[in-house]
């Protein structure tokens, strides 16, 4: 099953569009039984990535707070997660 959010909540299907059609940059993670390996490494990615493709730096905290919302209750076993930013 797919769950996509952007911001945290479900997109409209103009919103999904337009996001998936822009210039941007992601990373991929597993998460197995609640915990993703490599997270700090996939925030200095990101971070990185950011401010080469947009000149600033990137709000590690909301990050962060969205992929705890997307492993909140429900969410259970083995899934891949895939943060964007652009």
């Amino acid at each position: 099953m797919t769950h996509i959010e952007i911001g945290g909540v479900p997109p409209a299907p103009e919103q999904l569009w337009a996001t998936v059609s822009a210039y941007g940059h992601f990373t991929a993670m597993q998460v197995r039984n609640g915990k993703a390996r490599g997270v700090a490494l996939h925030m200095r990615r990101l971070e990185a990535a950011n401010r080469e493709a947009f000149g600033v730096g990137l709000d590690g905290e909301r990050v962060r707070a969205l992929v705890r919302h997307l492993r909140g209750p429900g969410r259970t076993g083995h899934h891949d997660h895939r943060q964007g930013a652009g």
